[in-house]
């Protein structure tokens, strides 16, 4: 990527981002905190624990529900087995587990090999309903090479990083 097409891409976020989404980009780009992220998620959290205010843009309620709580999760957290978001869930568990040291406690290795093939599974392979459907692309399961699941969708990986190449606006969105 060229420093001109991150640069138009930082501004656009930068202008219309979420505090939340601004400090997640610091965090990946800019060596920011993750302490900052967090404190920008507790604008989302409610009384009850749970969490609301559109923090999931879909969802406008600002009352605690699942699905938001959910969203929380995957932020404090650094979607399996029916579809993309429940394979999340599973991704979460299986790196808290490991990074916990609590490998014991289920067989990882085989969570890891059913959660490969659904990442395969879940990643929209059609590449002509990229360019106007809700689609699962692999940066929703991997952000790395490092990715245990990178190897299996390297091309797909390739392809989504292009794709956001060709259709960045001229203001960076």
């Amino acid at each position: 990527m060229s420093n001109q097409t991150f640069d138009r891409a930082r501004a656009f976020i930068y202008r219309n981002a979420r505090p939340l989404d601004i400090t997640r980009f610091q965090v990946h780009f800019e060596n920011g905190s993750k302490d900052a992220v967090l404190t920008a998620l507790a604008a989302y959290q409610n009384e009850d624990g749970g969490f609301g205010h559109a923090l999931e843009p879909d969802a406008w309620n600002p009352n605690s529900s699942p699905i938001q709580t959910w969203t929380a999760t995957g932020y404090m957290a650094g979607d399996f087995l029916g579809d993309m978001h429940t394979a999340g869930c599973f991704i979460r568990l299986m790196e808290y587990a490991q990074e916990a040291g609590s490998t014991d406690i289920f067989d990882v290795a085989a969570l890891k090999n059913k959660l490969k093939a659904q990442v395969k599974y879940s990643i929209t392979a059609d590449k002509s309903a990229w360019e106007s459907g809700y689609i699962c692309k692999p940066s929703q399961f991997f952000s790395s090479r490092d990715s245990i699941f990178y190897a299996d969708n390297k091309d797909t990986a390739g392809y989504e990083c292009d794709f956001i190449l060709r259709t960045q606006q001229p203001d960076g969105s």
